[in-house]
């Protein structure tokens, strides 16, 4: 035995080992940490998929709520919640809804409501129930496997989500609109609704509806995704405004037209005492005013004088105060007989938002976006009157424009859906019209 060697205690003999138990559990701890990070964030992941799946099936249940009744609106709605919901998958977006609940089942999901806070109903009693402006859509409650958390998790959780629109609050007032009223309404052919396949018929093979569209019969209604001939002479169809431009009193006279033509309309629009929109039209095709005002979204500023522009006092030039879009591209050479465009110029929406598709900069300024997005009041046809007249509207559609009005005096847009510019509730106008919008609430 060495001198003076030091000799450990008998209770610290006994300890032999811990620092091993303690890294061993310590290891433990940390791996069901790391597992429920793993298991929480798949959790997360699944509850966003369905959350996204709710709703946009509640915004597509909606929609339908503004068609008449004639149309089933509520059995429509059912249909257009369901078909956006079972286009959506879940856990990673390799799972179908229908692998847990069949079609049929999956009706009964979809409840409808009064009131946002009120009772909500199934398709049957709804059917049968006044003012129904609210929707509501539950997904399928689906398991999702735990891997690493079992012990505190337990082998599978089950999520579902819960999305709540409805129609949103109407208004008497709208602003920033383009003066010029688009007609809708079955005018035998369609209305203005281009051949763009050039097969002799005018449906639905001739649009490009966006993913997940709800069903439209361009035919008769503004489809999203469809191409539509704003005026064209009488012998050309029977068109969206039958042989005339339907223009709204926009001021004295046709300067004033082009003005609000170019760059929307500095009167707003209010409610008449039927809850209807409401404005004297103008005969004529004034294709002058129209042409001008549309085209300085091309680039194009022939017409306007001395090219510039009084603002508050301050003159700027024309440019600066209508700017062009930032792509004022149109499609190939339309002097070309063999290119389908030459009869149906312009190009569709989805080519102006393809990075990849041709582009063509303005030369006046940089360009402005969305410039050739334009607001337009739409009438129905029993409204529709040749001369001047006081029209009334329930809505106001966004167009996008292919091209800019050439010498056929046609204006080619491309419907995309109801337009959310300006407005509000006015308490001295009349009383809140009906141009309401489909509205996420919850």
């Amino acid at each position: 035995m060495v001198a003076n060697e030091p000799t450990k205690p008998a209770h610290r003999r006994k300890e032999r080992g811990s620092v091993l138990a303690y890294t061993v559990l310590s290891a433990l701890f940390l791996f069901l940490a790391v597992g429920l990070g793993v298991d929480l964030s798949h959790l997360y992941l699944v509850k966003t998929e369905l959350q996204n799946a709710a709703d946009g099936a509640a915004l597509a249940g909606a929609s339908a709520l503004l068609l008449p009744d004639d149309e089933e609106p509520i059995k429509t709605a059912v249909d257009r919640a369901l078909l956006v919901l079972n286009s959506n998958k879940y856990n990673f977006n390799n799972r179908e809804f229908v692998s847990q609940m069949t079609l049929e089942e999956q009706r009964a999901l979809v409840k409808f409501s009064v009131n946002l806070e009120g009772d909500y109903v199934d398709e049957a009693t709804a059917a049968v129930t006044e003012n129904i402006r609210f929707v509501r859509v539950t997904t399928p409650d689906v398991p999702v496997s735990i891997f690493f958390a079992v012990p505190i998790l337990g082998t599978s959780r089950g999520l579902d989500a819960t999305a709540t629109s409805g129609l949103s609050v109407p208004s008497n007032v709208f602003c920033n609109i383009t003066p010029i009223a688009v007609v809708e309404g079955a005018f035998g052919e369609g209305i203005g609704l281009l051949d763009t396949n050039n097969d002799g018929l005018k449906n639905i093979a001739d649009c490009n509806p966006p993913e997940n569209s709800p069903s439209c019969n361009p035919a008769e209604a503004f489809c999203p995704g469809c191409k539509y001939k704003i005026t064209a002479a009488p012998s050309q169809f029977e068109d969206t405004s039958a042989g005339n431009y339907q223009l709204l009193d926009a001021g004295a006279g046709a300067n004033d037209l082009k003005y609000a033509i170019a760059g929307g309309s500095a009167v707003c629009i209010t409610s008449n005492d039927t809850a209807d929109w409401a404005s004297d039209t103008n005969p004529g095709r004034a294709t002058g005013p129209v042409e001008k005002g549309i085209n300085t979204r091309f680039d194009v500023y022939q017409g306007f004088g001395a090219g510039t522009v009084t603002v508050n006092g301050e003159v700027k030039p024309i440019e600066e105060v209508f700017p062009p879009d930032k792509n004022i591209y149109e499609g190939p050479d339309p002097d070309n007989p063999n290119d389908p465009k030459y009869i149906y110029p312009g190009i569709w929406k989805t080519e102006y938002d393809d990075p990849s598709a041709p582009k063509e900069a303005p030369t006046h300024t940089p360009g402005d976006d969305p410039r050739r997005e334009i607001s337009f009041p739409i009438v129905k046809k029993d409204q529709w009157d040749n001369g001047k007249d006081n029209v009334q509207y329930n809505r106001v559609g966004k167009f996008f424009l292919n091209k800019k009005v050439d010498g056929n005096s046609a204006i080619y847009a491309e419907y995309l859906g109801i337009a959310l510019s300006g407005g509000g509730y006015y308490p001295g106008g009349g009383n809140t019209a009906p141009i309401v919008v489909p509205v996420l609430y919850k």
